[in-house]
């Protein structure tokens, strides 16, 4: 920065030009008048910003700026004045200053940045006077208003001049359009210049642009009211008045800007401070030695004070709770110049401790490297401190806890954990086991092992308060309080706290921790979390238990239904379900009765695992389960038969109390809405899986008794099927022998043929593979390979010599009928093979279809081959029987050509066996 300085007092002078010569980057020139300033301003390109004395020996700092300004040099000009009055800065600024300074103590320790300021805002300035002002100038002299807008063309053409001859057309012009600068002419006809400003303010309000007045000579008390009605700036219409009218405007342009500006900050500051006094963190300013300047009322209540003026009092060092905080706060900050988010240990007024979050800054004066203050801001932070704790002591928690893979392993954790985490001397967990509520403690710890094993009844003491409420329970004093159910147990550990295990809203049980010194509220929140992560862990456990007991139950009832589906004999099936009943309800015996016709007695049926020697027969109403005709009753579970009996002295219960019963289920058994009997699930103690899914447990018993009934209806259904079906198909094979008989009747020389063939077809087919339903089917196509003739006409089928080659052709379709005849009636379909196709041959010259080898149906195959060694063992009317011997010697010759050569071997291998068995029987 360069700087031309004025100054006649040579002590004045030495001493700003070592102040200023301090800086880097700034080059002095001084000189003592103004005739000097002004000769070196002739090339004013050399210099950035004039620094003048107020007095000059041949003028004053006004006068120079007068001609800097006069001739547009674009240079920063700062008055130096020892008066500090308010005039000379009041003519300074708007003789077009760019700042002003008082000659006070240690003016020069500021002057640089003073001098460097002022030079930025000159040149920002100037850099706005580029853009184009818009000016409205009202002016009832013509030739005024074309000197005035050839003058602004000429020099200043970034401000465009609209003219106007009156105060009329002023305001038409002003509800037109929009101007930056006003410019007015105080005699106007009709309307002086200051009732118009009077009018434009009362219309325009604090949206009025500034206004310029133009005077002649004389009006100085028009100058003065204008200037108290607002107006911005005057002009006299003196010799050269032009030449500083586009200063003045310019001037009064960024004036109403700045002022605006500075509303606009002074609002802003209005509202930092609104801000600054209502935000909740601590805020404040602070010497490096500790000594607070401001604060803002959330640091006087964070640290326990009244009103902030008390606050103010105090030093800021005797809030920390450590010294050697205080200093690594201020070592950090000198070597940072600011710090973030350190967390130290702060005190209240009333010695209480909390966590607090500091930030702060270094301020200095412009490049001084003395530090002028602190800004900081302090947060209390205590609550995330311990929910930092809380959560780091869950994730540690968290990740010994999935090491826990049952109960057994799961408690140890969780109350080993509470003790090295609280330090604590004692721990113990209590767990709800029964559906009533009991509170089971199956481990304590510490002082507190001696607790393993208690059984609590529900709602009793502080841990059934703490189960039923779900809030926790904290005491100094255990031992003093008439609600504890044990206080002798605390003999050693008067603090205590208990908080639920809770997952989703259900309380699964307590935790219970003790100690020797009171339980903080850090401990308790910890505590909290810890049980909130057990509780999950626990129901987990359960749950999963549950799962896996589902899982075996379900895959259980598969093993029961696919048992039912693929026996149609009750022992298969109760085999299984009394192995998925000893697997999953862990009884030993299983009985199963069955409802007498009337309804009176039941009747015993089979009986599963331990033998119990019940009775043939019992009288209903002497069972225990004498209820099960009741249709509301769904089942009977006696925990304590024993007991029950007391209780029910009609019930007949020797033979159970015989064989050492005490659990004792029953399960009526409903086929189609009836009750047609009774499942009961017996066991001498009451099962563990009983204990811990009770209502589980009985779920899956009376889906057994379900699948057992269904077992029991299937296996009676299925036998009354089976004799059914035995009956229909004895009838159709009398039917069919009946059909056979016939036409022997009509063919007197075959009587016997169809016995016999079906015979030996069957025995072949039996040595060769066949069984089942398809053995039936060749039976029975044996039978009925003949019925075709019945299309055939008794001419032909009794002729006594040999038949025409036109009556063959009538001959060979009896196949083809009996497969029209056969075809329609389904239950025949797979017996078709022998009526439709024994003519076949092996080389495919046989009728109706000529098959070949393998194609033709293996039944008729077989039969091919009996009913030839059949038919020539017999007598015809056209021939007489041969010998076996020829027979056989025929067929073996036709072996491969005719006839299937493993039929033939087969035929010969069943035929030995009947000759061995004819001589043996």
């Amino acid at each position: 920065m360069r700087v031309l300085y004025i100054e006649d007092n040579s002590q004045d002078a030495d001493l700003t030009l070592r102040a200023l010569q301090r800086k880097p980057g700034v080059t002095v020139t001084v000189v003592s008048t103004q005739r000097a300033a002004e000769d070196k301003l002739r090339r004013p390109e050399n210099y950035d910003l004039v620094l003048t004395d107020m007095n000059l020996p041949d003028g004053n700092g006004l006068a120079l700026l007068t001609y800097i300004r006069g001739r547009s040099l674009p240079l920063a000009v700062v008055l130096v004045t020892g008066a500090g009055d308010e005039e000379i800065a009041v003519a300074s600024l708007r003789g077009g200053a760019d700042d002003y300074i008082v000659k006070r103590a240690g003016y020069l320790k500021h002057l640089p940045d003073l001098l460097r300021a002022a030079w930025e805002r000159h040149q920002a300035q100037a850099r706005s006077e580029n853009q184009p002002i818009r000016v409205l100038y009202a002016e009832h002299h013509a030739d005024d208003r074309d000197l005035t807008m050839r003058h602004l063309q000429r020099l200043s053409p970034h401000i465009a001049l609209e003219t106007v001859p009156n105060a009329a057309a002023f305001l038409e012009r002003m509800r037109q359009a929009t101007f930056d600068v006003l410019l007015v002419d105080y005699k106007l006809p009709g309307m002086n210049a200051l009732e118009l400003l009077q009018v434009l303010k009362q219309e325009y309000g604090e949206a009025l642009p500034p206004m310029v007045f133009v005077t002649g000579q004389g009006h100085e008390e028009v100058v003065i009211q204008a200037i108290r009605l607002g107006a911005a700036d005057y002009v006299a219409k003196q010799p050269g008045y032009l030449n500083r009218l586009a200063y003045v405007l310019e001037n009064a342009f960024h004036r109403a800007r700045i002022q605006r500006e500075h509303q606009s900050l002074l609002a802003s500051e209005a509202r930092y401070r609104t801000l600054f006094n209502g935000v909740p963190v601590g805020l404040y300013r602070s010497t490096p030695d500790g000594r607070l300047l401001d604060a803002n009322p959330a640091m006087a209540h964070l640290l326990g004070y009244k009103s902030l003026d008390e606050l103010l009092t105090i030093d800021l060092h005797t809030a920390y709770v450590n010294p050697a905080d205080r200093e690594q706060f201020q070592q950090v900050l000198a070597s940072h110049g600011e710090v973030q988010g350190f967390e130290v240990r702060m005190q209240r007024r009333d010695g209480s401790v909390f966590w607090g979050s500091l930030a702060s800054r270094l301020v200095r004066e412009g490049q001084d490297p003395q530090v002028e203050y602190y800004d900081g801001s302090l947060q209390d932070i205590t609550s995330s401190k311990l929910r930092q704790r809380e959560l780091e002591s869950i994730a540690e928690f968290g990740k010994a806890l999935r090491t826990a893979t049952s109960g057994e392993t799961m408690y140890p954790l969780i109350l080993d954990f509470l003790m090295n985490t609280l330090v604590i001397q004692g721990a113990a967990l209590g767990l709800v086991d029964t559906p009533e509520g009991d509170l089971f403690f199956p481990l304590g710890v510490g002082l507190w092992s001696g607790i393993a094993g208690l059984r609590l009844p529900p709602g009793v003491g502080v841990s059934g308060e703490v189960l039923s409420s779900g809030k926790p329970y904290i005491s100094e004093n255990v031992q003093a309080d008439p609600r504890h159910e044990y206080p002798e147990r605390h003999e050693n550990l008067p603090a205590a706290a208990c908080v639920p295990l809770t997952a989703e809203d259900k309380s699964v049980g307590v935790v219970w921790i003790g100690a020797d010194k009171p339980v903080s509220k850090e401990d308790l929140y910890i505590l909290s979390a810890i049980a909130e992560i057990a509780a999950i862990a626990i129901q987990r456990e359960g749950l999963f238990d549950a799962l896996r007991s589902r899982a075996s139950q379900l895959q259980a009832m598969h093993a029961i239904d696919t048992a039912i589906s693929s026996n149609t004999e009750l022992a298969p099936m109760f085999a299984v379900i009394f192995e998925e009943c000893r697997r999953n309800l862990e009884v030993d015996t299983i009985l199963i009765w069955k409802m007498s016709a009337d309804g009176r007695q039941l009747l015993f049926r089979q009986q599963m695992g331990a033998t119990v020697g019940m009775p043939p027969t019992m009288t209903l109403v002497q069972h225990p389960a004498s209820g099960i005709l009741d249709p509301r009753m769904t089942s009977l579970l006696i925990p304590d038969l024993r007991a029950w009996g007391l209780e029910h002295p009609d019930a007949n219960l020797s033979v159970y109390h015989d064989n050492g019963i005490q659990f004792y289920c029953g399960v009526p058994l409903i086929v189609k809405g009836e009750r047609r009997g009774l499942i009961e699930f017996c066991h001498t103690a009451v099962p563990d899986s009983y204990k811990n899914q009770p209502a589980v447990w009985l779920n899956f018993a009376e889906s057994v008794a379900g699948q057992a009934a269904v077992a029991m209806e299937n296996a009676g259904l299925f036998r009354e099927l089976r004799e059914a079906l035995e009956r229909i198909s004895t009838a159709y094979d009398e039917t069919l022998e009946g059909w056979a008989r016939a036409l022997e009747l009509r063919d007197q020389e075959t009587a016997g043929h169809s016995q016999r063939v079906t015979e030996l077809a069957v025995a072949i087919a039996r040595e060769m593979g066949i069984t089942g339903d398809a053995l039936v089917a060749v039976r029975r196509g044996a039978l009925l390979h003949d019925i075709g003739k019945m299309g055939i006409p008794d001419a032909i089928l009794h002729k006594p010599g040999p038949l025409t080659e036109s009556e063959w052709r009538v001959m060979r379709q009896h196949p083809v009928f009996a497969y029209q005849l056969l075809q329609p009636i389904e239950y025949l379909h797979d017996a078709l093979d022998i009526p439709y196709c024994h003519h076949e041959r092996w080389n495919g010259s046989g009728y109706p279809r000529g098959l070949r080898g393998t194609d033709i149906p293996l039944p008729s195959r077989i039969f091919a081959v009996v009913d030839v060694w059949d038919a020539l063992l017999s007598d015809r009317s056209y021939r007489s029987a041969w010998s076996s011997e020829k027979v056989r010697a025929y067929i073996n010759e036709q072996d491969g050509v005719l006839f299937d050569p493993e039929v033939v071997t087969v035929l010969w291998s069943v035929l030995g066996k009947m000759d061995d068995e004819h001589k043996r029987g």
